[in-house]
């Protein structure tokens, strides 16, 4: 294992579904930076893996280590129902999942332990487990809460170095990191927004209970806590998070994301603008104050780390002469060879870059969330929701939320309620949704899954379109490129820390 000298100013992003999957992040980490992997919706990728036919027989082989390790006999066997030697033909619909929600089947809340437990595995030894062990950070959006717990709880067992929490506040993960390493049952308090109740449910208290000793019979080692990194898109996050007096110690680290530059999910901006393209136009009260950010994290005695747009050897410099103790990159280590973006849709957005008409719109619509998200527009030779007709297409002819992980919890007629902006219009008003929160809302879950060649195809034939997401930052690439056609994991790494020397 040859390291980089001065990798460890690096640390890789969490990117899609499946896009960081276990050998981006173990690449990264072998060149001595902190590779991340992403865990939204790591239980359908495990699921659609193995009904695939898990093609490097990754997930067999852990499950058999995870059955013996742990005593987990009914969790494996379930784990091994959903293969499918061969794999199930194409155009044949994926076999799909329960919904998530407050009182989870038993055996999909295992199959996020399990499916937590091998990405995190696989990203750390490698996919034939056989090492050499590196240290691998796991992301996941605070947001989604209902799978939390189940997917820590995996995370832990394969010995996650490092939790980071994204698009909301970490104060529940300590606590309960720590009831967990003792084996026993925690309560994930749920965001219930008020909706079409004005009394009654709203103020009802709904949580998600996980009993760890549900799905494994024994420990075979003693477990740790990881490190927690919150994450911060503005000044008020950062002072929230750093808040000592209200929540002493509930993070490690504070990742500053530049809402300006980040790809995927970014926060709106303070005051609600549109540029003349119909994009979140960002102003400046959405600048980072970083005196402030050096400031709060020293008293705390924590570091933090910078993301958005250090993509660049002069980015990552400027970063550390900031007072980072590292830059947090993404888009960078989407197109290299180790990432899981298909081989040719990183071809063909290699190319649109490098005839520099890549188009990345910052979409205040396409996610069912409060986020803004950006979306690779009109791929040359790759049809994706990015393309206006496709989107209306699938809007008004093939909506649906079959996966759930971004739904929105809230009350209707005195209950609790899940309702998704990409679902069926008439069910999502229903449920006491408004009709023009509809408008340009697009199936992430979906969505992101297809771009990593995972998408279902609905019974009727049609296949779900996929989403690709750039930082707006492109300009790196023919540097990294250096006359190649491809690079990898590496390459990045040493181009990014070269300003360093």
């Amino acid at each position: 294992m040859t390291l980089v000298a001065g990798a460890e100013r690096i640390r890789g992003g969490a990117m899609g579904l499946f896009i960081t999957n276990d050998l981006l992040p173990r690449a990264i980490s072998l060149a001595g930076g902190m590779g991340m992997t992403s865990v939204e919706g790591i239980d359908h990728i495990v699921a659609r893996l193995l009904q695939r036919g898990d093609p490097t027989n990754s997930i067999l082989r852990t499950v058999d280590e995870f059955e013996d390790r742990f005593d987990a006999h009914e969790l494996s066997d379930y784990v091994r129902s959903l293969y499918v030697p061969g794999g199930i033909p194409k155009g044949q619909p994926f076999r799909q999942l329960p919904m998530f929600g407050t009182n989870p089947d038993k055996r999909i809340e295992g199959l996020n332990v399990f499916a937590g437990y091998w990405i995190v595995r696989a990203a750390k030894m490698g996919r034939y487990l056989k090492g050499p062990e590196v240290k691998i950070a796991a992301n996941k959006l605070e947001e989604v809460q209902t799978t939390v717990m189940a997917v820590t709880f995996g995370e832990m067992l394969a010995d996650v170095d490092e939790i980071e929490i994204s698009a909301g506040l970490p104060f529940q993960m300590r606590e309960n990191i720590r009831k967990l390493c003792a084996l026993e049952s925690v309560n994930y308090n749920l965001d219930v927004h008020h909706g079409t109740d004005e009394k009654s449910e709203q103020f009802k208290r709904h949580v998600v209970r996980f009993n760890p000793r549900k799905h494994i019979g024994r420990l075979d080692h003693e477990l740790k806590e990881p490190r927690i990194t919150g994450v911060a898109s503005s000044n008020i996050a950062a002072r929230v998070l750093t808040d000592q007096n209200r929540h002493p110690n509930a993070i490690d680290q504070l990742k500053i994301e530049l809402p300006q530059k980040t790809g995927g999910h970014s926060t709106k901006p303070r005051k609600i603008d549109y540029n003349e393209r119909g994009e979140y136009k960002y102003g400046p009260k959405d600048e980072i104050d970083l005196e402030l950010v050096r400031g709060l994290t020293g008293k705390m005695g924590i570091p933090f780390t910078l993301a958005g747009g250090f993509s660049t050897p002069e980015a990552v410099k400027e970063a550390i002469e900031l007072g980072a103790q590292s830059a947090t990159v993404a888009t960078p280590f989407q197109y290299c060879e180790e990432s899981g973006l298909p081989q040719n849709v990183k071809r063909a957005i290699i190319n649109q870059i490098l005839k520099g008409n890549m188009d990345v719109f910052i979409d205040p619509k396409i996610s069912p969330t409060y986020y803004a998200f950006r979306v690779d527009r009109n791929i040359e030779g790759v049809p994706s929701i990015g393309d206006v007709d496709i989107y209306e297409d699938w809007s008004a002819n093939h909506r649906s939320c079959t996966i759930g992980r971004l739904r929105e919890r809230t009350t209707h007629k005195g209950r609790l309620t899940w309702i998704c902006k990409a679902e069926p219009v008439e069910d999502y008003l229903r449920k006491g949704g408004k009709i023009e929160d509809t408008v340009g809302a697009g199936c992430l879950c979906e969505n992101l899954l297809s771009a990593v060649d995972l998408g279902q195809t609905h019974k009727d034939g049609y296949e779900v379109p996929p989403l690709y997401s750039s930082g707006t930052e492109v300009s790196f690439l023919p540097r990294i490129l250096n006359g190649r056609k491809s690079y990898t994991a590496k390459n990045v790494v040493e181009f990014l820390v070269s300003g360093l020397r």
